[in-house]
């Protein structure tokens, strides 16, 4: 019996071992910690050999590369670390004959913990013969001692710190404890797995199996077996299910993950089973070559392919197999094969010409390994196939043909040329244009990367690349820079070819940096014609080819309060109010701008009325033309309607104030402001004889008498043009040559701004009234005459007879008749002085000028 301490882990199928780690690893000792699986795999329970095992020793008993440990134990000083590792069985002359899978796992005791997935009874079937025998150190065995570990009747710390799955339940399935491994397997947290059962993680296509797992390990006490496990969120693994009783209500478990070793299962039955498809789809001809007798067997395809029939061929010498080989092929094919014997080289491979029963040579890929050996390791026996690859090689001498011409036409294009490697954006080649273009030399190119040329990040241009390499044409807008530091726009078109068995971009590079300006400038100048329309302040309308209404400007919407509807022009006129330019009738759909401007037509300022709900009628004035192509083909049609209603309402009130100037009786003129007529009404022309035609843009001099003098013309020029009014009586010449007064008021026109544009003078005739005065200022020689006259003539006498009045006063011998006749004498002269008063004031009072004066004021 062996020493080993029993484990919890004596239930697994699966074998575990457990070794200390000392001097940093240079020495790993196996415990007596491990299970009755790991025992019987490396043949532990002879006694002999049961104590003080190494690593090393152990690897040497079984042939196991266990390499892939020692490097974990190494790379991993730090403990408390576990992975997954795939080691080798290797058959005696170091052939790999299978792998398994273990999990390695240092605590932090710097114990390693071993435990192999595969079942015991599997890994046992990779070997042949039974464990080696392999001498152990004293010195080893007395140094191991002293790190055996207890007995263990019960989960120990370092099962619940394991890599898969522990768990206890009860009779019923219920967990009473699990490790943090079984917690990562199934999802769950352990407060949740504790108040579930284990049916309760197991598929429901398993759930029989599931209860027959249950009751035969309550009978037998121990049981392994492979289900399908629900995790958490939803998926499921396949995982191996091991239970050990600990007592009547209680079972250790254990549970790992066995979906990798299942797929690989599954997937070895799938290679098999191509394999076979292979040979059998593909005809493969096979041969086994014993190198003791050097004879060789092959198949019946073997020779067909040499032209043979079944049965014509099934052994040969290896004398009879050169003679079919072509003689230039023969000395390197013996020295592959003689490689491979030698264990220089694993795999026999190589393409012959051999000679075809028909006398031609066939090509054919010949590829064979070592497949049995001798007790001593000597190679005994090499199988292997061969397939016609005639037409392969036929292909490819034409693919390098296409590939001489291709690199012709590469280097010689005009067109700037890239090959790249995809997965490093490594330029593999440049033709002569690429170095011409970018300005660097093909080898400068060939030693560049892609990520060098164009402006696009890192990541970017990795996406792009990945993009390419995905699609057999693809088109590419970029930015690359030039040896010279310029940055150019380029289109790049893209495919995938193949060189070398290598998938590599081609890519075609042209400068669009010219054509991207154009565009860029077109889409400016669109921009700006969209701007132009929108801030027009006329209302524009436009069709497409098919009269389809297109266009609103932002005036043209205001008007409808609409966008246009794309709609025919049948039902434009109700939809939009459009009117005849009195605003009465209603357009018919002939009669409509747009549709008249598509027709053909071309017009200006046609008016017509819009009455759109909720907004003032609207006059406007309709100017439109189709618009073509520069080959004459019709695009479409535009209206520009230009909003009137206010011009109209304007020249209405013009036209009545010219009207009612026409027909002033005063003459009136209006100049620019350089004094020439532009307008005079009738009373003009008759108060100067000078018809209309015969005086506009002449100067109002032609009127000119010459009884004014110079300073009076300046004093009138100053006063109006200081924007004032001048008023003022002038001598003119009519036509006929007659002198005429006149009263004249000028007066300044200004615009918004402010300036004087126009003048405007009003002539009255005063002729007349100017005869009348020089007859009033003689009337007034006669009056002041007159009045001389009663000054002197009729007021002396008056003045005597007082004199005499006042003597006869002063007499004594007067009486009261006489003196009461006297009074009354005195009174009367008195009345006649005043009246002889009178009439010399009013005399004074024509004469001094008054009259003059009222005339005037009459005139202002």
């Amino acid at each position: 019996m062996s020493d080993r301490t029993p484990t919890a882990y004596d239930a697994l199928p699966m074998a575990y071992g457990r070794f200390f780690i000392r001097n940093a690893g240079s020495d790993v000792l196996l415990t007596q910690s491990y299970n009755k699986a790991f025992e019987k795999l490396f043949g532990l329970d002879e006694s002999s050999i049961t104590k003080n095992q190494s690593l090393e020793s152990l690897s040497a008993r079984r042939n196991i590369d266990l390499g892939p440990l020692v490097a974990f134990i190494r790379r991993n000083p730090e403990r408390d670390i576990s992975e997954q590792l795939t080691l080798h069985f290797k058959a005696e002359e170091g052939t790999i004959i299978n792998t398994c899978t273990l999990h390695a796992w240092i605590d932090t005791e710097n114990f390693l913990h071993v435990f192999f997935q595969d079942e015991i009874s599997r890994l046992l079937q990779l070997f042949e013969e039974p464990p080696k025998e392999v001498p152990v150190s004293p010195k080893n065995h007395a140094e191991h001692q002293h790190y055996d570990a207890p007995a263990e009747n019960q989960p120990c710390s370092y099962i619940y710190a394991a890599p898969f799955g522990t768990f206890v339940t009860d009779e019923k399935g219920r967990y009473l404890d699990v490790n943090p491994a079984a917690c990562e397997l199934t999802g769950y947290t352990a407060e949740e797995l504790l108040q579930m059962r284990i049916t309760d993680v197991i598929s429901t296509a398993n759930a029989d199996e599931a209860l027959a797992f249950h009751r035969q390990l309550t009978q037998t006490g121990k049981l392994t077996g492979e289900f399908l496990l629900l995790r958490k969120n939803g998926s499921s693994i396949w995982c191996q299910l091991s239970a050990v009783k600990l007592s009547e209500d209680r079972f250790l478990g254990f549970q790992s993950d066995i979906s990798r070793q299942k797929q690989a299962e599954t997937e070895l039955k799938r290679e098999r089973r191509i394999l076979a498809e292979i040979v059998d789809g593909t005809k493969a001809g096979t041969w086994r070559w014993n190198l003791e007798t050097g004879d060789s067997m092959v198949n019946d395809r073997w020779g067909s392919i040499l032209g043979y029939e079944s049965g014509e061929i099934t052994h040969l010498t290896l004398d009879g197999w050169l003679a079919f080989l072509h003689p230039e092929d023969t000395e390197r094919t013996m020295k592959s094969l003689d490689k491979v014997i030698q264990g220089e080289l694993d795999i026999y491979e190589c393409e012959v010409r051999m000679k075809h029963k028909l006398g031609h040579w066939i090509w054919i890929y010949d590829r064979g390994s070592v497949t049995e050996f001798s007790p001593d390791g000597n190679p005994l026996m090499i199988s292997g196939i061969q397939l016609d690859i005639t037409a392969r090689k036929e292909a490819k001498q034409k693919l390098e043909k296409s590939e001489r011409r291709f690199r012709i036409l590469f280097d010689n294009h005009t067109a700037v040329k890239l090959i790249i490697d995809p997965d490093t954006g490594q330029i593999v080649d440049a033709n002569k244009a690429a170095s011409a273009y970018y300005g660097w030399s093909h080898e400068a190119l060939t030693n560049m990367r892609i990520n060098d040329i164009n402006t696009l990040s890192d990541k970017d241009i990795k996406s792009q690349l990945n993009n390419a390499a995905t699609h057999l044409e693809s088109n590419y807008q970029f930015k690359h820079r030039k040896a010279d530091g310029s940055i150019r726009d380029v289109e790049v078109y893209s495919s995938i070819i193949q060189l070398e068995d290598k998938k590599l971009i081609h890519s075609i590079i042209h400068d669009n940096t010219a054509r991207f300006e154009a565009e860029l400038k077109l889409k400016r100048e669109q921009k700006f014609n969209a701007a132009l329309l929108e801030s027009a302040q006329d209302g524009i309308v436009a069709c497409d080819e098919k009269g389809n209404l297109k266009l609103f400007n932002k005036v043209a919407r205001s008007w409808h309060q609409s966008d246009p509807d794309n709609s025919a022009s049948a039902g434009w006129s109700n939809s939009y109010g459009l009117f005849d330019g009195e605003g009465k009738k209603q357009l018919t759909e002939q009669d409509i701008p747009l549709v008249r401007a598509f027709r053909g037509e071309r017009f200006i300022s046609v008016p017509i009325t819009i009455k759109t709900k909720g907004l003032p009628t609207r006059l406007v004035a309709a100017s439109g033309s189709p618009f073509t192509d520069e080959h004459g083909k019709k695009l479409g049609a535009v209206v520009i309607m230009r909003d009137v209603t206010e011009q109209r309402q304007l020249e209405s009130q013009v036209s009545l104030q010219l009207a009612a100037l026409k027909s002033a009786a005063n003459a009136i003129a209006i100049t620019d402001r350089d004094g020439n007529l532009e307008w005079i009404n009738p009373a003009w022309e008759k108060l100067t004889g000078y018809a209309e035609q015969e005086v506009l843009s002449q100067n109002p001099r032609i009127l000119k008498s010459g009884q004014q003098k110079k300073e009076y013309y300046t004093l009138l020029w100053e006063t109006i043009l200081a924007g004032k009014t001048w008023k003022g009586e002038i001598v003119n010449r009519r036509k006929d040559g007659s002198l005429y007064n006149e009263y004249q008021t000028i007066t300044p026109l200004k615009n918004k701004e402010g300036k004087i544009t126009h003048f405007i003078a009003i002539k009255e005739d005063i002729t007349a009234q100017k005869e009348f005065e020089k007859k009033l200022l003689a009337q007034n020689e006669t009056l002041k005459r007159i009045a001389w006259h009663q000054s002197h003539v009729v007021r002396r006498p008056v003045a005597n007879i007082m004199g005499l009045i006042d003597l006869i006063e002063e007499e004594k011998n007067i009486t009261e008749n006489q003196l009461s006749a006297i009074e009354y004498l005195k009174e009367e002269i008195l009345k006649l002085d005043e009246i002889v008063r009178k009439i010399v004031r009013e005399a004074n009072h024509i004469t001094s000028g008054k009259f003059d004066i009222d005339v005037k004021k009459n005139h202002d």
